[in-house]
């Protein structure tokens, strides 16, 4: 009786549209809520070079250079060696002779360097520090594997690392619109890069709002497990 019922709801439930997606998107709803949410800046990832740099296997970013300020001037490879140590417990990873972990760094950026500049730029401009998504997430599922855990980007650099490394990113980037009723993004979607203004927030202050019809019907925590740590 339970899972005819169950399968009765699943089944009165709409389906999925490709606009309904496209209005999730940040850029289609910023304009409504301008006056109650971060500082942004919107970058529509028109090169192709970048879109394939981040689909690339494997962590190639590049060097740390001494222009950075004092949040960045921590070596990124200890960083990621420090952070995969302490979740060491909860990943398996290949082993190789030496036990070291390798990051290249090179002069990745070379293909979209209008682009990395145009990222740094956009960071001084809201205050020197900001988090990063794409048009639906953000990389929320890698602040592990940054040295302070959080979202907090001071650099193109940092930006990189936890795109390349979110499972959430690779969903926006190959299949947002696999639920949809009709297959396909449409002729006119552009990914985007969003870089927010970096401010504290305290998990407990978050929450999640219901609307249905313009009428707030419910109310949660945003993150609905809470560590005991925090006691």
């Amino acid at each position: 009786m339970e899972d005819r019922l169950e399968e009765a709801s699943l089944e009165e439930f709409p389906h999925i549209s490709v606009e309904n997606v496209m209005n999730c998107s940040f850029s289609a709803w910023r304009t409504y809520c301008s006056a109650v949410t971060p500082n942004a800046r919107v970058i529509r990832l028109s090169d192709e070079a970048f879109l394939y740099y981040l689909g690339q296997d494997g962590l190639i970013l590049p060097p740390i250079s001494s222009k950075y300020n004092e949040d960045s001037e921590n070596n990124v490879e200890d960083a990621i060696l420090n952070s995969v140590q302490d979740n060491a417990s909860d990943c398996s990873f290949s082993d190789n002779s030496s036990g070291d972990i390798h990051i290249n760094t090179s002069d990745c950026v070379a293909p979209f360097r209008s682009l990395d500049q145009e990222i740094t730029c956009v960071i001084a401009t809201l205050g020197g520090a900001v988090f990063p998504k794409l048009n639906w997430s953000a990389p929320k599922d890698a602040a592990w594997i940054t040295s302070t855990r959080t979202l907090r980007c001071t650099t193109s650099s940092d930006v990189y690392l936890l795109l390349k490394s979110s499972d959430y990113i690779t969903h926006d980037l190959y299949h947002a619109f696999d639920d949809c009723c009709s297959p396909g993004p449409p002729s006119h979607f552009q990914h985007e890069l969003v870089l927010k203004q970096w401010f504290n927030v305290h998990p407990s202050m978050e929450f999640r709002c219901f609307v249905k019809q313009r009428c707030l019907i419910g109310i949660c925590f945003f993150v609905n497990i809470v560590s005991t740590a925090c006691f």
